[in-house]
């Protein structure tokens, strides 16, 4: 059976959004239903994984969702490159969000 594509943003990169998002794609009852991709900065992404605690898992940039792979540990993501983390301040909302 294929499992249907499931994006998720990151929203703002400053807030809880990308943890959140990257703790719900380590929950086997989320990941074993779809393919998801998350839409969102990698190295923001990358930062909120250290954060979680979450090793063992890689991402996998792709540019479109016919891309995405249904591998455990491996996390879809269309890299968007729009935050420069030395300008972005934790926990403040930023209008990237």
């Amino acid at each position: 059976m294929v499992k249907p594509i499931i994006a998720i943003t990151m929203g703002d990169p400053a807030g809880s959004g990308p943890e959140i998002s990257l703790k719900a794609l380590r929950n086997e009852s989320v990941s074993s239903r779809a393919r998801l991709i998350l839409i969102g900065d990698m190295k923001v992404f990358k930062r909120a994984l250290e954060i979680v605690g979450a090793s063992g898992l890689s991402f996998l940039r792709i540019t479109s969702p016919d891309q995405a792979m249904d591998t455990p540990k491996v996390i879809n993501i269309i890299d968007l490159d729009n935050v420069d983390l030395a300008k972005l301040v934790y926990g403040k909302p930023s209008s990237l969000g």
